[in-house]
């Protein structure tokens, strides 16, 4: 039989009018609610509640293990400048997600003394394309792309490597040799 709490109130505001009579009654209702109360939370516990704590915490580690390398990706999109060259001149290039990937598009050339030319014929020319995000490195890492200097007008397979607000740009012509590569600063994040 289930008692429920209104049962065992009523049995205590009446106690004054039993008295010593009901007490037993009133003692054995209380300690049976007390049983099915521990029944049924121990029955939570073990069907219900570990299950979705393990659930939620699998799910937990998945989202932060994305999320970090979504946290690298992010930082990495924006306008960078690239090294200035020996004429003094130096592009900005914004780096944004193209699908999965890793694209770079040209926005203004600057020549000495940090002049917008205006004129500049590869302004929005798409630089770099394909990178991939590499999994087994200690700094956020690309690569598996291409990239494209206009100054050569040559083609170069191509990896980068982001530390704090610098970008390492590699790129090296076939099997590895030869390469070229710049240090790249960040310019609006």
């Amino acid at each position: 039989m289930i008692y429920n709490f209104y049962d065992v109130f009523l049995g205590i505001c009446f106690f004054r009018r039993y008295n010593r009579r009901n007490y037993h009654l009133i003692a054995t209702k209380v300690d049976t609610m007390n049983r099915q109360i521990s029944n049924i939370s121990h029955t939570l516990r073990t069907v219900i509640i570990r299950p979705f704590l393990f659930v939620m915490s699998l799910v937990t580690v998945f989202c932060l293990s994305s999320l970090s390398v979504s946290a690298n990706e992010e930082r990495i999109f924006g306008v960078w400048k690239t090294q200035v060259n020996d004429e003094g001149s130096y592009l900005h290039v914004e780096i944004h997600p193209c699908e999965d990937k890793v694209c770079g598009t040209i926005l203004n050339l600057f020549r000495k003394g940090d002049k917008v030319d205006e004129d500049y014929e590869n302004k929005g020319k798409k630089m770099i394309w394909d990178m991939q995000p590499k999994s087994e490195t200690e700094l956020p890492s690309w690569g598996k792309g291409r990239i494209w200097a206009p100054d050569n007008d040559k083609t170069y397979k191509s990896g980068m490597v982001l530390n704090g607000g610098t970008l390492k740009v590699t790129g090296c012509i076939a099997l590895g040799w030869p390469c070229r590569s710049q240090t790249w600063s960040v310019v609006i994040p």
